[in-house]
């Protein structure tokens, strides 16, 4: 209830996962060789941009040339151009992290600009009880995990 004793209404969004599966990617970083590391995962939040977690790319600020995305759905490979941390990210001495997020800025070609990017929102609250889930790549599984009602902070 609102503070004029009108109920407030939640828009129920339906999102299709297949919609948004081109905008996944990994950040990948070739050490030696062939071989390829999976840093974490990174998704399309615009044109040429993608967003990841902070402590995966912040040893590579300087240097993210040494870096690449690669799209699973599309095969595709590209040099990341520049990293951008949140303003605020912080490692803190017990090794947790605040505000953490990056974006990454990668030139695309086809398919991946007509990716749809996943959409973001801040500071928004969340209805209580909002059905959740979250996707992950932890790098020590080698695959993807997913998690139906997630802790949300």
């Amino acid at each position: 209830m609102t503070g004029s004793g009108r109920s407030k209404s939640v828009t129920n969004h339906q999102v299709n996962a297949d919609d948004y599966a081109g905008s996944l990617a990994h950040v990948v970083k070739v050490e030696g060789g062939s071989q390829d590391v999976v840093l974490g995962q990174a998704w399309l939040v615009g044109f040429g941009r993608l967003i990841t977690c902070g402590p995966v790319v912040d040893a590579f600020v300087q240097t993210p040339h040494l870096l690449y995305i690669d799209f699973p759905q599309s095969g595709s490979r590209y040099p990341v151009n520049q990293i951008r941390l949140h303003p605020s990210f912080v490692r803190q001495p017990d090794q947790l992290v605040k505000f953490d997020a990056a974006i990454l800025a990668v030139e695309l070609d086809q398919p991946e600009t007509a990716a749809k990017p996943l959409p973001i929102v801040y500071e928004k609250t969340l209805p209580v009880q909002l059905a959740l889930t979250a996707v992950r790549f932890p790098t020590h599984l080698g695959q993807f995990s997913s998690a139906v009602n997630p802790l949300a902070q």
